[in-house]
């Protein structure tokens, strides 16, 4: 008996000495990701996990712009956002009250655009942010992805890095027939048709995977 009470004994000492496992504070889930610019509502630290009693990062200060590459969610159900993974430190989290999004990448894209008018490129996308560059009316622009601003204004991100509303520009279609046909195609995947040979291009009609459509030509656009 004294035996089995000495063992319990160390037992429970070990138990004091032992490193605690991971604990559930160490979780979060992934609610969205995203390719967004969010900016500090207030002088905070960033932290390397996402809530506020983890190892805290770089003091940042009201004004500062930050990559967001996710929205995640920790076991206390507060809201925080993750930058992107760093080449020398691991990534860091922001607290949602600290945070406000400014814009967003709503898809990638590569579509060429002509100026309605002659206007201007703009380092951020709004209206008020400093003018890059002017271009004449008709210029052709290849943009590489369409932004939405917290305004819920569309603009296009130029292979420049510069920001160009949408409002100010048209799309522009160049494509060729490279062969006539009279034939039946089958779709690999679901997919829609277009109004023009470009992704960016207006959808006009879905279809299933293994529908069947006449196809009278192939084309090849400028990409």
């Amino acid at each position: 008996m004294k035996r089995i009470l000495a063992v319990l004994s160390v037992a429970v000492l070990l138990m004091g000495l032992l490193p605690m496992t991971a604990s559930a504070a160490d979780d979060w889930t992934v609610l969205e990701t995203m390719t967004a610019v969010f900016t500090l509502t207030k002088d905070d630290y960033c932290y390397f996990k996402p809530y506020s009693t983890a190892k805290k990062g770089a003091y940042c200060y009201k004004g500062e712009e930050v990559d967001i590459v996710a929205k995640v969610k920790n076991n206390m159900n507060e809201i925080w956002y993750k930058t992107p993974d760093g080449k020398v430190v691991p990534e860091k989290f922001f607290h949602n009250n600290s945070v406000t999004e400014e814009w967003r990448e709503v898809k990638s894209i590569k579509t060429t655009f002509a100026l309605k008018q002659t206007d201007y490129s703009h380092e951020k996308p709004f209206e008020d942010s400093k003018k890059v560059k002017t271009y004449t009316k008709g210029t052709r622009v290849t943009m590489v992805a369409e932004i939405k601003n917290k305004y819920g204004n569309t603009w296009y991100k130029t292979e420049a890095g510069t920001y160009i509303y949408s409002g100010d520009l048209e799309f522009q279609s160049k494509w060729k027939t490279e062969e006539t046909m009279d034939a039946v195609f089958a779709f690999n995947y679901a997919d829609k048709s277009h109004k023009q040979p470009y992704e960016a291009s207006a959808a006009v009609k879905s279809y299933s995977k293994g529908a069947e459509v006449d196809v009278v030509a192939s084309v090849r656009n400028d990409y």
